[in-house]
């Protein structure tokens, strides 16, 4: 067989996605061991100072403290240097992750096919490391002797040394183990870095099959582009569209995004090669904005109307509806939610009203997705929030706020593992982005 035929649509095998999950598990291992070694030491540095502010006054005091000092110093040079070792493998981890998502999509099938098999080794040397770098951490404890009557301060006061908690599942076990229904709600949202973008007033984005993030910026660029992005904040490429961009989302099962700009004109975006397909006009339509997909359909919000095209852009049918949908989500219950500037409400295929919603405070809803269990999170630019709503519509909880850096906020996305939520905040040149647990 020759390596043309061997290595057809390798770029959308499960080998590919396998791998990528392998090495997100990886990376969130190495996460793991460095808050935890953050923890362990931050947590002796509070049992030390408490020690010292208790011992009994029969005590050599500075001998005792002599001792602890010299202690707790070796162990916290210990746990610094298991945190350095967890952030080297964590740089190594991400750095095989960016070439496969360069390779995959800038480079051929035969480019990623050759990666992939020389990828396998290096692969399981990253696991075996990070495996024996787990089975040597210990949490560290101290442990105090009743110190009257001995000489010997320095065995009064013991560092005791335990097995660390932390364990390494792999992504495939975690697959096999855990059925994608029975996802549970995320239930934290921490601050973990930025993403520096171009432009000031990212509208839309969504992410790709390879965790490409797609970023349309509106008002500020000028560029009528769609920028791509690593999921870690590489530059890929700037796709030239035919006008001023607003929204995004992927055709779920396809290499193809969708992209509206606040116009009668709809773009596509081949994801594989990162590069613009043939744009259509939409019949009928005036200010096409909000966009979502399913495997078969393409929803894209007007003034008053949902219009429904099949994946290649020819118009189907529509739903008059009240209000100008500015942003959609359709979620696996084949509920469709649309935003307008002070509700977010929910439909049925058929037009029918499931639920609205206003939010107190919010005049100016924005973006608007939904997680694994079909809970809907709000971008609200009134409340400087992301809010939570129940699939039902109920208010469930604030998700992130100005205090987490939330300003003015416009669009937001999940990556592919729900493990990522993204921001973005009107006039900044970055994206927010928390983890997710």
């Amino acid at each position: 067989m020759s390596l043309a035929s061997a290595s057809e649509g390798i770029q959308f095998s499960h080998t590919v996605s396998d791998y990528i999950k392998q090495l997100k598990a990886l990376d969130g291992t190495c996460q793991d061991i460095i808050d935890n070694r953050d923890h362990c030491a931050a947590g002796l540095q509070i049992d030390v100072r408490r020690l010292k502010e208790t011992l009994s006054k029969n005590c050599a005091i500075d001998e005792i403290e002599n001792s602890l000092n010299e202690k707790l110093e070796d162990n916290l040079k210990t746990l610094l240097n298991e945190k350095q070792y967890a952030y080297h493998l964590k740089r190594e981890i991400e750095s095989a992750y960016e070439r496969i998502v360069f390779s995959t999509t800038h480079g051929t099938n035969e480019q990623v096919f050759i990666l992939i098999h020389t990828f396998d080794w290096e692969l399981k040397q990253l696991e075996s490391n990070i495996i024996n770098a787990i089975e040597g951490l210990k949490n560290i404890t101290i442990s105090v002797e009743d110190c009257e009557g001995k000489k010997d301060t320095s065995k009064i006061i013991t560092f005791q040394k335990n097995p660390s908690e932390i364990t390494y599942r792999s992504a495939i076990l975690i697959q096999a183990q855990t059925p994608s229904q029975s996802a549970a709600t995320l239930q934290v949202f921490q601050y973990h870095s930025r993403i520096n973008a171009t432009g000031k007033a990212i509208t839309g984005m969504t992410v790709t099959d390879q965790n490409v993030l797609l970023l349309c910026d509106y008002k500020y660029c000028g560029s009528e582009t769609v920028s791509a992005y690593t999921d870690t904040g590489i530059f890929l490429k700037a796709i030239k569209m035919p006008g001023p961009v607003w929204d995004v989302a992927m055709i779920p099962g396809s290499c193809k995004s969708v992209v509206t700009f606040n116009s009668k004109i709809l773009g596509f975006i081949n994801t594989n090669k990162l590069i613009p397909m043939k744009s259509k006009t939409v019949l009928g339509s005036k200010h096409l904005a909000g966009v979502a997909a399913s495997e078969n359909e393409i929803m894209v919000g007007d003034m008053g109307i949902i219009h429904f095209l099949n994946i290649h852009g020819q118009h189907l049918r529509y739903l008059k509806i009240w209000g100008w949908a500015q942003y959609l989500s359709f979620g696996s219950n084949n509920r469709l939610i649309y935003a307008d500037h002070d509700s977010i409400n929910c439909i049925d295929l058929s037009g029918s009203d499931i639920f609205k919603i206003q939010i107190q405070g919010e005049n100016m809803h924005r973006k608007i997705v939904q997680d694994r269990r079909n809970n809907i999170y709000v971008t609200g630019r009134g409340t400087n929030s992301i809010q939570r709503l129940y699939a039902d519509g109920t208010l469930d909880r604030l998700v992130v706020d100005g205090y987490n850096g939330v300003i003015d906020p416009l669009a937001i996305c999940f990556n592919k593992d729900y493990d990522k939520l993204y921001v973005s905040n009107n006039g900044e040149k970055s994206i927010l982005v928390f983890r997710c647990i």
